[in-house]
């Protein structure tokens, strides 16, 4: 069964929101592993499950998954353990949000354009 498929199967928008927490939840142990492997801490993970979720689950699951990608990738930045972002975060995390924000307009606008056409 495709991945498109058994999201379609799943009608429950609270369902669909409820699949994207363990994927952001992976992303971060991903991003983690990363770390620990070469010590940088790269949002590439976070990334790929915003997409994901956008693309199958939906925009509102995918608007979802952003902002907990956001959250947890601010709670890892220094200082860490806290969702304070100090300057010198700052020029990494604003960044990091804008590109979340990109990837879901485009997703919505993918939605949008699959929806009226």
């Amino acid at each position: 069964m495709a991945v498109a498929d058994f999201v379609r199967s799943t009608d429950s928008l609270l369902t669909r929101y409820a699949y994207s927490v363990p994927i952001v939840l992976a992303a971060c142990s991903l991003n983690m592993l990363f770390d620990r492997l070469t010590h940088v801490y790269l949002p590439i993970f976070f990334f790929s499950a915003v997409l994901f979720c956008g693309w199958y689950l939906g925009t509102g699951p995918g608007w979802f998954s952003a902002l907990a990608s956001a959250l947890t990738f601010a709670y890892y930045l220094p200082p860490p353990h806290s969702l304070r972002v100090d300057p010198h975060s700052e020029s990494f995390f604003v960044p990091f949000v804008g590109c979340l924000a990109l990837i879901m307009t485009f997703v919505h606008a993918r939605h949008y354009v699959k929806r009226h056409s």
